[in-house]
């Protein structure tokens, strides 16, 4: 949370743009590949979420890519 409340300035939100190839691994965890955009550019990364009580919490993180906006 930022002080005093307020939102973070819009360049430097981060926004999802598209999660797909989503799917159970043998070992329990959740991968998904994640696509955001931020400070103009576009990220690609597969993301691996672990199971805790009912939330997926990100438990690694692979970079896939990157490209300007």
């Amino acid at each position: 949370m930022l002080e005093g409340g307020g939102r973070p300035p819009r360049e430097a939100r981060v926004r999802t743009v598209a999660i797909d190839a989503v799917a159970l691994m043998p070992d329990g965890r959740a991968r998904a590949r994640v696509e955001t955009e931020a400070a103009g550019f576009r990220f690609a990364d597969l993301l691996l979420f672990v199971d805790d009580g009912g939330r997926w919490l990100i438990d690694d993180a692979l970079p896939l890519g990157r490209d300007p906006l």
